[in-house]
């Protein structure tokens, strides 16, 4: 019979997974007081769980279990609550999860596996579906009844030299407003009542940065396993990032000043970052998902804009109607956007738990969508 600390290495180990951060002397006697999370959504549903559920979930409903979450290479410092931090250690298997996430599941057959994996090692091997009740396309009741109150957890963001000397080099040496761009090869777009990805293209997105760099603006870009690789096509005119802690990319977000999402949700790790975003969606997917609820829960105080278009635009357009029907506004917004944005004025990188009111959006829900009232529990 092994003890926990072993048991832990060899479940690991045979699932192919590394422990990427933990503290023995926190473990428990016993296997059974071990829960584990295998957790592979897409990137808005993270920072969901990151910031309103999973610390919820793990201290209230968990809270005598030591608490292992399986996720996304590079991702703990989203999640420092958590006992301990895994993550896969195959590059093949993270490209497959990469396509199977869709909001809080993952459909991938992978994904399958590995919950049976872990099942064979822990007695409880939790199913993101365990949030459901308390969030689906927006905080529901059950999550008042349970929970009491919203909490918001934002982790720290750190300074872009953990990017290295070499970042900040290339950053110091480009002049001019600086924008984070997410090249990804799926957006999500609104059909039929819930969002569904939209294949993109890589004249698409560099059809986006040549329109950037015309108008003097530095492409900050960042590459992952779900991206375009643009560097060989566009090696002097941008910044490009590739390192898989989302910490550090977190610090180059705040560093550059502005992320601008192209119906990816990267404006979710923005928030994160606490960095200034200006969003383009489909206002049907911005009021389905209800997207405004995490801006006026978790961003307060940090400027935003937003553009509503169209994701069928990317896949039957060229260069010239992206530059006539999207990336014209885009700079336009970006103009009249960066000029006004203060540092000084922004929340601060330290990371923060705080309870926050959902007041902001009842009023906004009341006013501009006739939607009915959520009942939040008064003191």
């Amino acid at each position: 019979m092994f003890d926990v600390p072993e048991s832990l290495k060899r479940a690991a180990d045979q699932s192919n997974f590394q422990r990427v951060r933990f503290q023995e002397k926190n473990m428990p006697t016993s296997i059974e007081n071990v829960t584990v999370l295998p957790f592979f959504g897409d990137l808005r549903s993270t920072f969901i769980m990151s910031s309103l559920l999973l610390r919820r979930v793990k201290e209230e409903l968990r809270g005598s279990k030591y608490f292992i979450l399986a996720s996304w290479p590079g991702y703990e410092g989203l999640f420092p609550y958590v006992d301990e931090y895994w993550t896969t250690k195959d590059v093949a298997s993270i490209e497959k999860l990469y396509q199977g996430a869709d909001g809080f599941r993952n459909t991938s057959p992978l994904y399958t596996l590995l919950n049976k994996g872990f099942n064979k090692w822990f007695y409880e091997v939790l199913d993101p579906s365990i949030v459901k009740p308390y969030y689906d396309s927006g905080i529901q009741q059950e999550f008042f009844d349970r929970f009491n109150k919203i909490k918001v957890s934002l982790p720290d963001v750190p300074s872009a030299a953990s990017l290295g000397e070499n970042f900040l080099l290339n950053f110091g040496k480009m002049t001019g407003f600086k924008v984070f761009v997410y090249p990804v090869r799926f957006v999500y777009g609104w059909r039929r009542g819930k969002a569904e990805k939209i294949r993109t293209t890589e004249d698409f997105w560099l059809a986006l940065l040549e329109k950037l760099v015309e108008n003097d603006i530095v492409p900050v870009v960042y590459r992952d396993h779900s991206t375009f690789d643009l560097s060989p096509k566009m090696t002097n005119e941008c910044i490009h990032i590739w390192d898989k802690s989302i910490f550090k990319v977190m610090g180059a977000m705040r560093a550059s000043g502005c992320v601008l999402d192209m119906f990816s949700g990267i404006s979710r790790l923005a928030i994160a970052a606490k960095t200034p975003f200006l969003l383009v969606d489909e206002r049907a997917r911005y009021m389905g998902e209800k997207e405004y609820e995490i801006d006026d829960l978790c961003a307060e105080g940090l400027p935003r804009e937003h553009i509503f278009g169209f994701t069928t635009i990317i896949g039957s357009g060229n260069k010239s109607d992206w530059n006539r029907n999207l990336f014209d506004s885009v700079v336009a917004k970006l103009f009249s956007f960066l000029p006004k944005l203060d540092r000084d004025s922004w929340p601060s990188t330290s990371a923060s738990y705080e309870i926050v009111t959902y007041d902001t959006v009842r009023k906004y829900k009341a006013k501009k969508l006739g939607t009915k009232f959520i009942k939040t529990p008064r003191d």
